[in-house]
Protein backbone atom coordinates (compact mmCIF):
# COMPACT_ATOMS: atom_id res chain seq x y z
CA UNK A 1 0.00 0.00 0.00
CA UNK A 2 1.00 3.45 -0.33
CA UNK A 3 2.07 5.72 2.29
CA UNK A 4 1.39 9.29 2.80
CA UNK A 5 1.78 12.75 1.76
CA UNK A 6 2.69 15.56 3.43
CA UNK A 7 2.00 18.63 1.27
CA UNK A 8 4.57 18.51 -1.06
CA UNK A 9 6.35 15.28 -0.15
CA UNK A 10 4.38 12.16 -1.60
CA UNK A 11 5.66 8.37 -0.57
CA UNK A 12 4.90 5.25 -2.97
CA UNK A 13 6.01 1.84 -1.14
CA UNK A 14 4.41 -1.42 -1.06
CA UNK A 15 3.75 -4.05 -4.38
CA UNK A 16 3.75 -2.11 -8.00
CA UNK A 17 3.71 -5.48 -10.01
CA UNK A 18 0.67 -6.91 -11.57
CA UNK A 19 -0.52 -8.02 -8.04
CA UNK A 20 -0.81 -4.96 -6.46
CA UNK A 21 -1.47 -1.58 -8.76
CA UNK A 22 -4.85 -1.95 -8.38
CA UNK A 23 -4.33 -1.45 -4.38
CA UNK A 24 -2.45 1.53 -5.03
CA UNK A 25 -4.77 3.58 -7.47
CA UNK A 26 -7.10 5.22 -5.05
CA UNK A 27 -4.21 6.71 -2.92
CA UNK A 28 -2.66 7.97 -6.32
CA UNK A 29 -6.02 9.63 -7.44
CA UNK A 30 -5.93 11.42 -3.38
CA UNK A 31 -2.67 12.29 -4.09
CA UNK A 32 -3.43 13.90 -7.04
CA UNK A 33 -6.37 16.07 -5.78
CA UNK A 34 -4.53 17.75 -3.69
CA UNK A 35 -2.04 19.23 -6.16
CA UNK A 36 -4.49 22.49 -7.99
CA UNK A 37 -4.79 22.41 -11.73
CA UNK A 38 -3.16 25.27 -13.72
CA UNK A 39 -5.27 28.43 -13.92
CA UNK A 40 -6.56 28.97 -17.82
CA UNK A 41 -3.95 31.59 -17.96
CA UNK A 42 -1.25 29.69 -17.09
CA UNK A 43 -2.00 27.08 -19.55
CA UNK A 44 -1.67 29.28 -22.05
CA UNK A 45 2.15 29.58 -21.07
CA UNK A 46 4.09 26.94 -22.38
CA UNK A 47 6.87 25.12 -19.64
CA UNK A 48 5.12 26.59 -16.40
CA UNK A 49 6.06 24.97 -13.38
CA UNK A 50 3.74 25.53 -10.34
CA UNK A 51 6.60 23.14 -8.28
CA UNK A 52 8.24 20.40 -7.44
CA UNK A 53 7.14 17.96 -5.41
CA UNK A 54 9.66 14.98 -4.06
CA UNK A 55 8.09 11.18 -4.65
CA UNK A 56 9.86 8.83 -1.93
CA UNK A 57 10.02 5.58 -3.40
CA UNK A 58 9.88 3.19 -1.39
CA UNK A 59 8.59 0.08 -3.97
CA UNK A 60 8.76 -3.60 -2.76
CA UNK A 61 8.00 -4.97 -6.11
CA UNK A 62 7.97 -3.61 -9.42
CA UNK A 63 6.83 -4.46 -12.81
CA UNK A 64 5.51 -3.12 -16.33
CA UNK A 65 2.15 -2.84 -14.64
CA UNK A 66 3.78 -0.80 -11.54
CA UNK A 67 5.75 1.22 -14.24
CA UNK A 68 2.80 2.26 -16.47
CA UNK A 69 0.87 3.33 -13.63
CA UNK A 70 3.87 5.53 -12.11
CA UNK A 71 4.34 7.08 -15.47
CA UNK A 72 0.57 7.72 -15.52
CA UNK A 73 1.09 9.67 -12.09
CA UNK A 74 3.88 11.27 -12.91
CA UNK A 75 2.59 12.60 -16.59
CA UNK A 76 -0.82 13.59 -14.91
CA UNK A 77 1.10 15.79 -12.71
CA UNK A 78 3.10 17.22 -15.57
CA UNK A 79 -0.52 18.23 -16.94
CA UNK A 80 -1.28 19.83 -13.32
CA UNK A 81 2.15 22.23 -14.45
CA UNK A 82 4.31 20.23 -11.52
CA UNK A 83 7.58 18.65 -12.18
CA UNK A 84 7.78 15.28 -9.72
CA UNK A 85 10.64 14.57 -9.18
CA UNK A 86 11.72 11.05 -7.80
CA UNK A 87 13.69 9.82 -4.85
CA UNK A 88 14.80 7.22 -3.24
CA UNK A 89 15.01 5.02 -6.07
CA UNK A 90 17.45 2.26 -5.78
CA UNK A 91 19.50 1.47 -8.91
CA UNK A 92 17.44 -1.45 -9.36
CA UNK A 93 14.12 -0.31 -9.60
CA UNK A 94 16.23 2.69 -12.22
CA UNK A 95 17.32 -0.27 -14.47
CA UNK A 96 14.09 -1.88 -14.09
CA UNK A 97 12.45 0.81 -15.29
CA UNK A 98 15.28 1.48 -18.45
CA UNK A 99 14.83 -2.06 -18.63
CA UNK A 100 10.69 -2.45 -19.26
CA UNK A 101 10.81 0.95 -21.63
CA UNK A 102 9.79 3.63 -19.46
CA UNK A 103 13.29 5.26 -18.83
CA UNK A 104 12.41 8.14 -21.47
CA UNK A 105 8.89 9.09 -19.44
CA UNK A 106 10.93 8.77 -16.15
CA UNK A 107 14.52 9.66 -16.57
CA UNK A 108 14.06 13.37 -16.41
CA UNK A 109 12.17 12.79 -12.87
CA UNK A 110 15.00 10.90 -11.16
CA UNK A 111 16.89 12.49 -8.61
CA UNK A 112 20.24 11.27 -9.30
CA UNK A 113 20.64 9.41 -13.22
CA UNK A 114 20.92 6.35 -13.76
CA UNK A 115 24.40 4.84 -13.05
CA UNK A 116 26.19 3.23 -16.46
CA UNK A 117 26.22 -0.29 -16.60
Amino acid sequence: MSGNADGNTITLSGDWSMNGVADQMLYLLEQLALFPELSSSQEKQPGVVQGQPKIIIEIDELDASGCQLLTLFVLMMERKGFMPLLTNLTDAVKEKIQYLGFGRQLDAHFEAPLECL
